[in-house]
């Protein structure tokens, strides 16, 4: 089965031994997506090259747990729900970004972690506001959309897993 076929074809079915290794290509292809947030890349295109990577790999990602969800004989229905909830959390990431930084997106993906120190900061500003006793309102919607933006990603992975390990469905006569 060519790659094409089963990135982008809605019909068919694929077996667990195919899913697997495919799968974790999209999720790694869906974290580096995140390195068109850096502000080079923003400075020209926006969040535009973001949003049309997140897309394609979103695409991609439900192709590819319809499949595995038909050969388990399954429906597909679960499938498309988590994806449009995943879509829903990078607009929601995205606006959390221009919450923080309060400014333009252009200006505001700039401030995207871009090196391992950068992430380490962001991480160390998390930990102070979860240790700071008076985070205040904006503290915690900030947490808030932070992990409202972060548990798709989370039950997607679970999904995966769960898809991954199903029996194919005996071939019918």
């Amino acid at each position: 089965m060519s790659l094409l076929k089963v990135a982008f074809s809605p019909l068919g079915s694929l077996s667990p031994r195919t899913f697997a290794p495919a799968v974790v290509l999209v999720y790694a292809a869906g974290l580096l997506s995140y390195l068109l947030l850096m502000g080079s890349v923003t400075a020209v295109t926006g969040a535009l090259a973001f949003l049309l990577a997140q897309a394609m790999v979103t695409w991609i990602w439900y192709m590819l747990h319809a499949k595995r969800l038909r050969d388990c004989d399954r429906p597909t229905g679960l499938a498309l729900a988590i994806a449009t909830l995943y879509a829903l959390s990078v607009i929601l990431f995205l606006l959390l970004i221009v919450l923080v930084t309060s400014g333009d997106m252009a200006q505001s993906v700039d401030a995207v972690p871009r090196t391992h120190i950068d992430l380490l900061a962001v991480l160390g500003s998390i930990g102070m506001i979860l240790r700071h006793s008076n985070i205040g309102a904006s503290g915690y919607l900030i947490l808030a959309f932070l992990a409202l933006s972060l548990l798709p990603v989370a039950i997607a992975v679970c999904f995966s897993l769960w898809v991954g390990t199903r029996a194919s469905a005996p071939a019918k006569p």
